[in-house]
Parts: C-alpha cells; sequence; structure tokens
C-alpha cells in the first residue's frame, strides 16, 4: 500500500508540560493498493481509494502528534491511523477467472498510516521529516514509512 496526502494539525490547549500534543483538525489521504497473486494461486488484488481522514476517526480529532519539549531538541513521535478506512481493491488475473473483477474491500483499521515506534529528535521546532522500515508487532508485515510535517 502507498499513500500520500495532507494533515491539518491543530495544537491542544492539554497536555502536560512538557508535551505538547497536535490533533487532526482535517485531513485526506489517496492509498493505493496492490497485493501479488499468491504463489499457491488465488487472485491479485489492486485498489486505489480517497479517504477523508476525519471521517475515517469516526469524526474525532483524534491526537495524531506528541512533542516533548523537555530536552536540549524536541523530540516527535507520530501516529496516524484511518480508522474506518477502507480501499476498494478489485480482484483481477485469478485462476477461477469468474472472480476477475469481484470487489474486495481492504480495511484500513489494523494499517497504521505514518508511525514512529520510538520518539524521534529533530533539529527543528517547526519541521518533522523522517523515513522507518519496522514492524508494528513480530506478525505484522514490513511497513516503509516516510514523512514530513511542517507548521509555524
Amino acid at each position: 500500500m502507498n499513500w500520500s496526502g495532507s494533515l491539518d494539525l491543530v495544537r491542544e490547549p492539554y497536555g502536560l508540560l512538557p508535551f505538547v500534543v497536535y490533533d487532526l483538525r482535517a485531513g485526506s489521504v489517496t492509498a493505493t493498493l496492490h497485493i501479488d497473486k499468491p504463489s499457491g494461486g488465488g487472485c491479485q488484488v489492486d485498489g486505489t481509494s480517497t479517504i477523508d481522514l476525519l471521517a475515517a476517526n469516526f469524526g474525532q480529532h483524534v491526537p495524531v502528534l506528541t512533542v516533548d519539549l523537555s530536552g536540549a531538541a524536541p523530540v516527535y513521535h507520530l501516529l496516524v491511523g484511518a480508522g474506518n478506512g477502507v480501499i476498494d481493491g478489485v480482484k483481477s488475473n485469478c485462476d477461477d477467472t469468474s472472480q476477475n473483477g469481484d470487489p474486495v474491500p481492504f480495511p484500513l483499521s489494523a494499517t497504521p498510516l505514518a508511525m514512529t515506534l520510538n520518539p524521534l529528535p529533530v533539529l527543528s521546532r517547526y519541521a518533522f521529516n523522517d523515513t522507518l522500515t519496522s514492524r508494528t508487532d513480530p506478525t505484522s508485515p514490513v511497513y516503509h514509512w516516510t514523512w514530513a510535517l511542517s507548521g509555524t
């Protein structure tokens, strides 16, 4: 799955100093899914959907970014999810050709769109850019995340 999009975050007045919390105010992503046909048979699955992140998180302004300002450099922790978002996949190249064209919804409820497993220090209070390749748990697939956040 690949996705790109933009987020509008708002600083919340809650949070215990020295932590600052930013919540999702608005945003959307366009997510593209490609699943190769398994070697044992089956179907390939492809699809693209645009997902409103606020709607996908049940209209809630969920925390997305936490900043720890206690040290010499800020330390960020990022978590972006799509809650009830779904990529509309379609089967193709199926062993059973009658399945070609069948819809396959791919829910994103258990798939983080962006995530720092450990908080990361940055050199600026106004920009946060990073790349991470990791698993969210020992049984998950390997995810590759790249993000660039900036603000004033």
